[in-house]
């Protein structure tokens, strides 16, 4: 049977609860743990995006943050391309150092890697994490 207007069908109930989850997870459980402005937020996100080749939200999320690019804001986006990628160990704890360098201390680089949570999942957020307290340990 058609489905008309609005009306969803019973199949479609799974999907729609996912999708309401995993909005009220990225946007907002996350965003009202962050300290990050908006501009930085968007910048690491679509890293992340990018790298995993989700071109969709890409597009969606361009216009956002379009703006002159820095040398702490283009280390912030390495590291999150790197920790987006996953497998790339020696090259995140050389961005994080890098990160370190450019002026972004451990709290950025940990609220950068807890935006990306929703984005690039847990298992890789976490390397990430690893990565920075490994580097700002010594």
């Amino acid at each position: 049977m058609p489905v008309s207007g609005g009306e969803r069908t019973p199949e479609a109930a799974p999907g729609r609860l996912f999708i309401e989850s995993f909005d009220n997870f990225a946007f907002d459980e996350v965003l009202r743990e962050t300290t990050l402005d908006v501009h930085n937020r968007l910048m690491v996100q679509l890293a992340a995006i990018i790298t995993c080749q989700a071109l969709r939200e890409y597009r969606v999320m361009l216009g956002a943050a379009l703006a002159g690019i820095d040398l702490p804001t283009r280390e912030l986006l390495t590291l999150s391309m790197l920790v987006a990628l996953g497998g790339c160990d020696a090259q995140v704890k050389g961005h994080v150092a890098g990160n370190l360098k450019a002026g972004n201390d451990r709290t950025r680089m940990i609220g950068v890697l807890t935006q990306l949570l929703p984005f690039i999942g847990y298992p890789r957020t976490l390397n990430g994490l690893r990565a920075v307290d490994e580097v700002t340990a010594s």
